[in-house]
């Protein structure tokens, strides 16, 4: 029988709280703030309410602005080019496309600079330094499921 480690699960625990008593930050387009460090980061609501994205990264720094701030162009099943944006699965999220390019209904954005503006300046952003790969990938994992993350990324899609 597999037994749960609890030494893990104190650990995450703790982490969470700390990483949650962090106050966040806007964006506003300052990379200064962020560090190019490996790390697990968030996004959440104005008032902090709703999760919003967790990811992970080896450089936080790098992962926001040359991956969730940028944009490509990609085809539709339709042929019809779209914005799409490649390492940004939050925004992606956000403009009602999935990780596999299928657009959604309703999406939260309506177009790019209102994606980025939400971004930018009205999410909450914080992060957590984070050296042990192993250990980011559980506090990704665990974070998202804790908080219930909404516009988290099914990776079997």
């Amino acid at each position: 029988m597999i037994v749960r480690d609890s030494t893990w699960q104190k650990k995450l625990d703790d982490e969470v709280k700390k990483f949650l008593a962090k106050p966040p930050i806007k964006l506003n387009g300052n990379k200064k703030t962020i560090p190019e460090a490996p790390g697990v980061y968030m996004f959440s609501s104005e008032d902090d309410s709703d999760c919003y994205y967790v990811g992970k990264a080896r450089d936080i720094k790098g992962r926001i602005f040359n991956g969730h701030l940028t944009r490509s162009k990609r085809k539709t099943k339709d042929g019809i080019i779209r914005d799409y944006y490649y390492k940004a699965p939050l925004k992606n999220s956000l403009l009602g496309w999935s990780n596999v390019g299928i657009s959604e209904e309703n999406p939260e954005c309506s177009n790019e600079d209102e994606a980025h503006n939400l971004l930018l300046n009205k999410l909450n952003f914080r992060w957590i330094e984070i050296d042990n790969s192993r250990f980011r990938g559980m506090f990704e994992y665990y974070l998202t499921s804790v908080l219930n993350a909404k516009h988290s990324i099914d990776k079997d899609e």
